[in-house]
């Protein structure tokens, strides 16, 4: 199986809905702040403006109002850079939630430099029996002011620019299909153009596209295909609305006019305090439809009949449980 992720930080589904009581479990937690040079923080501060006191860190689920942790910890001036005591901490998490990272900074004004970031804890590799960890590691350099102690997610429902996160799965079995209809994915180069679509989950209006290239490592066979690459191409950015579930459809066409496809339904969200756009994770495992006059067209969202064999299912992105009021 292979995967692809570009074009925002790498992102994973979010998944929520069983009670967190029963799935609270012991889970080390670590956070660390990347070292900034202290030039970079006076061009962030108003002039006159210094830091003072201890940083604090803290946790909570993915639009939660209640806490998981709290904790201070000193920070080491050192010339020309800033350091900040790293903190391990065990605390009961569901391992299905994503969590808010916040490391704020107070200052001599009353201002704090802060960076937020949602992540969710990860399975450490090749630990035996399977252990967890969430890695709060934030960029120095992502710390930005703010007026309140409180950082403001965009509402849901709001305005939203959308960065991309791509999984795309392509087995063995849609490779073999494709080659028993003797027919093939085109390429240029020795690479694929996938098109990216987004609709309206309501009116099925389009919302707009782009093209992702997918670079080739060998010249045959789907299940071969290195799937990286940041070259997204389209005009404008696109628009959605924040925390409101959308439609995507990814299409390579073939040679005989058919084409290799997946589609369902993913929901954008900001996932960092210092990302300027909402990111919107798809999810998407293809299929191949081998009739030209069955294959969707540009634009138009055709509803999909459920696929014979469960290799061919589409699998959207979950959206994560609303905040509490």
């Amino acid at each position: 199986m292979l995967r692809l992720v570009c074009c925002a930080v790498a992102l994973s589904v979010l998944v929520h809905g069983r009670a967190a009581e029963a799935l609270d479990q012991d889970t080390p937690v670590e956070f660390q702040l990347s070292s900034i040079d202290q030039r970079q923080i006076t061009k962030r501060l108003d002039e006159g403006d210094a830091l003072t006191g201890k940083a604090q860190l803290k946790l909570r689920y993915y639009r939660d109002t209640a806490w998981l942790l709290e904790h201070e910890v000193d920070v080491a001036a050192t010339t020309p850079k800033l350091e900040l005591a790293k903190l391990e901490k065990t605390v009961k998490l569901d391992r299905t939630k994503q969590v808010e990272c916040h490391v704020l900074l107070p200052t001599t004004k009353g201002k704090w430099l802060a960076v937020v970031a949602v992540n969710r804890p990860s399975q450490q590799l090749g630990s035996k029996p399977p252990a967890f960890k969430l890695a709060c590691r934030l960029m120095g350099a992502a710390l930005a002011k703010q007026d309140s102690v409180d950082f403001k997610w965009p509402d849901v429902g709001s305005p939203t620019e959308v960065n991309f996160g791509y999984s795309i799965n392509i087995d063995a079995a849609l490779a073999s299909a494709v080659a028993k209809a003797k027919d093939d994915v085109k390429r240029s180069d020795g690479k694929l153009a996938v098109t990216v679509e987004l609709f309206d989950s309501a009116t099925k209006q389009p919302i707009g596209q782009r093209t992702v290239t997918l670079d080739a490592k060998k010249p045959t066979g789907l299940d071969t295909y290195a799937l990286i690459t940041n070259a997204d191409t389209g005009t404008g950015e696109i628009k959605v609305s924040e925390g409101t579930p959308v439609l995507y459809r990814l299409t390579i066409p073939t040679h005989k006019g058919g084409s290799v496809l997946a589609d369902g339904e993913a929901t954008p969200w900001r996932l960092g305090s210092n990302q300027p756009r909402s990111s919107l994770t798809i999810d998407a495992k293809f299929r191949f439809e081998k009739d030209p006059k069955k294959a969707p067209k540009l634009g138009v969202w055709t509803e999909t009949k459920a696929p014979a064999k469960a290799t061919a299912k589409a699998t959207p992105a979950k959206a994560p449980a609303k905040p509490k009021k």
